[in-house]
């Protein structure tokens, strides 16, 4: 086959330095540049004896340009009628008299600078063409002249720094939405095309001598996917058209994975389900539907009466495309019905989920529902978790206001009530998942109000607890960092590790292999020397070991809890709680010169403090009545004096910076 009549101009070679210096105006001088209709660019015609004419096209709209291997500026493209040539003016410093070179590059999109006096170029990734051309932004072409004195116009012959490539999907019955070629290497390609016949792309020029061409091609079916080997001696070169024909009636078949997701929930399916579409998206589902029924704190007995009476009294939230959207006055019947529900998620409001008899015969009624109105579907279990140690939540008293007697309960509950039944596909143990986290080095941190999970942790790790249950495949290569929030390396890798030994073990605790990172005091005989050079006989007393957890504080005016997330964490290490009966009144503390300590203070463990006491550098202290009074619980934050942030190694001096003597009996 004939090809159109052009040169490879290889690369555009500048010599001389490129000056950024600002240009006064009146030392500028705007020239006028004519593409002529040779080797013109952006669109194949119709070939005319076996050559295929290229013209400018309306959508053609600026190039770049430079002289005597300036900086390139950027010009306008003004096409004319008849697409055979085109014009573009562009301003440079001043022409003086002798030889000057003008180089130009089109589309100006396809610059990608200069690199030792050499201009470089792209060809997108993502090409759309047409059913008779390849995509405008793919044909890259060049030009350059040379003129005598400063010109009033410059006539520019371009060509094509691109090769193209046409080519057949031969045996396929499917509805295309995208094909991808990859050449090996960087050399890959998207071509959004629904046509199987002339499927145009414009490359680099690439030798494909006996290599393999992998083909995908996406279809509203699914991906088909197979790879040719080129020939000996197959090329793409500059300016010419390779035509090939690809057969994919043997071609490998993936189909798309879709998922629809339903939940009967309440705040905490909220919670759980907030990420789940990124997740569910990087697991690899194309199609995927949430829905939640949402109605706050509502519980089985609520769901129950409202599916029975149809009432329209849940705001159901959808997300289809990775946003959620909202709407009100919803009955949850009708959303059952609403589509063909993949999964379908039950669960017990919080306050109730430890309390067995409160699951029937509530949670009878909407099993059946479920299985009435979405047959197919899969039922599952969200068990919820157990509150923070020190919610103020009205229902914690159920519990004794103890977290394992909660999460304990819990999980009696869904034993004796929900897999006794038999007819639950699985439990989605979120209050596993929960509890193993909180053995870790983050601590009982994990929610943001005592109950709900936090924005940054406890959401990231019940939806990840959603996907690995329902998905099952590895969470290694899940990035699940919420957008607008910090994480690090080892707070993800200790919230898959809580994740995975939930999946492992659903209904006991597991330890974390990220524990908190706890160690002992260390004595130092120098402030055994200042206890005695305070008045104090050392024969008296006996030095009290305690532990500390490094890179961690307490907050007592939002409970008890170790913080050990915070961006001054590294400023800290906390010690272990000290009762009345182990810190005894009498007892002295002696504190090393340049650190500080904050004594923390709680009516009991679940409780907030509301007048917290300050940081104190006083090295010997006497413990007295006072100040255990209202106290049930002390602890200390340490750190270095002004609170600065601290190495590893310095960390590791706050453990003997605070010696406890208590009097010996």
């Amino acid at each position: 086959m004939k090809h159109g009549p052009i040169a490879f101009l290889a690369a555009l070679l500048l010599s001389g330095a490129v000056s950024c210096e600002r240009i006064p105006e009146s030392r500028m001088q705007e020239v006028r540049f004519l593409a002529l209709p040779a080797e013109t660019r952006t669109a194949f015609t119709a070939p005319e004896d076996g050559v295929y004419p290229v013209i400018w096209t309306s959508g053609d709209r600026n190039v770049k340009i430079s002289l005597d291997a300036g900086t390139p500026v950027q010009a306008a493209v003004r096409p004319a009628a008849d697409g055979k040539s085109a014009r573009f003016t562009a301003t440079f410093p001043a022409i003086g008299s002798g030889s000057h070179t003008f180089c130009a590059l089109s589309p100006a999109s396809a610059y990608a600078g200069i690199t030792d006096g050499q201009w470089s170029w792209s060809v997108p990734t993502t090409q759309s063409p047409t059913a008779t051309s390849v995509d405008p932004a793919a044909m890259v072409l060049s030009a350059s002249a040379t003129t005598d004195g400063p010109p009033e116009e410059v006539q520019l012959h371009f060509t094509h720094l691109t090769a193209y490539g046409c080519f057949s999907l031969q045996g396929l019955d499917a509805s295309i939405q995208s094909v991808s070629l990859d050449f090996g290497g960087e050399d890959a390609l998207t071509l959004q095309t629904s046509s199987s016949e002339d499927i145009w792309f414009g490359i680099k020029p690439l030798d494909v001598s006996g290599k393999e061409l992998g083909i995908r091609v996406k279809t509203d079916a699914g991906t088909y996917s197979r790879s040719i080997t080129f020939p000996e001696g197959k090329a793409f070169e500059a300016g010419k058209i390779a035509r090939f024909a690809v057969d994919m009636s043997d071609a490998a078949f993936d189909p798309i994975r879709s998922v629809s997701i339903l939940a009967i929930g309440n705040s905490f399916s909220v919670d759980a389900m907030q990420y789940l579409y990124g997740y569910l998206k990087q697991a690899g589902y194309e199609e995927i539907f949430l829905g939640n029924l949402y109605i706050g704190g509502c519980s089985l007995e609520k769901h129950a009466g409202n599916i029975t009476g149809g009432t329209a009294a849940y705001t159901y939230y959808t997300n289809s495309k990775g946003t959620w959207s909202t709407v009100n006055s919803q009955d949850a019947v009708s959303a059952m019905k609403s589509r063909k529900w993949d999964y379908v998620s039950m669960q017990q409001a919080s306050d109730w989920s430890g309390v067995p008899d409160s699951y029937e015969p509530y949670l009878s009624t909407i099993v059946n529902a479920v299985k009435t109105h979405c047959p197919e579907a899969k039922r599952m279990w969200h068990m919820t978790w157990a509150y923070q140690a020190n919610s103020t939540h009205g229902s914690f008293p159920k519990y004794g206001c103890v977290q394992i007697r909660m999460y304990n309960a819990i999980v009696d509950a869904v034993r004796t009530r929900v897999l006794s039944r038999g007819d639950f596909d699985f439990v989605i143990p979120c209050g596993t998942a929960i509890q193993n986290l909180r053995t870790s080095f983050i601590g009982d941190t994990v929610t943001r109000d005592g109950y709900h999970m936090s924005y940054d942790i406890g959401r990231v790790a019940t939806a990840l607890m959603w996907l690995k249950q329902i998905d099952g495949g590895p969470l290694e290569g899940i990035d699940i960092k919420p957008a607008g929030y910090s994480q690090t390396q080892q707070q993800a890798a200790a919230i898959k590790d809580a994740v995975e030994k939930a999946y492992t073990k659903p209904l006991e605790v597991t330890e974390s292999a990220y524990p908190p990172d706890l160690t002992w005091h260390e004595s130092d005989p120098a402030l055994q020397q200042v206890l005695s050079g305070a008045g104090y006989d050392p024969a008296r007393y006996r030095e009290l070991p305690y532990s500390l957890t490094l890179h961690a504080f307490y907050n007592s005016t939002g409970g008890s809890g170790l913080t050990t997330t915070a961006s001054n964490s590294d400023e800290f290490a906390a010690t272990q709680f000290f009762s009345k009966e182990t810190l005894p009144v009498g007892s002295v503390l002696v504190l090393k010169e340049g650190y500080q300590y904050r004594p923390e203070k709680w009516t009991r463990l679940s409780a907030k403090t509301s007048d917290r006491p300050g940081q104190t550098q006083v090295q010997v202290f006497a413990i007295t009545e006072s100040w255990w009074s209202g106290s049930a619980y002390r602890a200390f934050n340490l750190s270095k004096a002004g609170n600065p942030h601290l190495t590893d190694a310095e960390m590791q001096s706050l453990r003997s910076c605070l010696s406890i003597f208590v009097p010996v009996d």
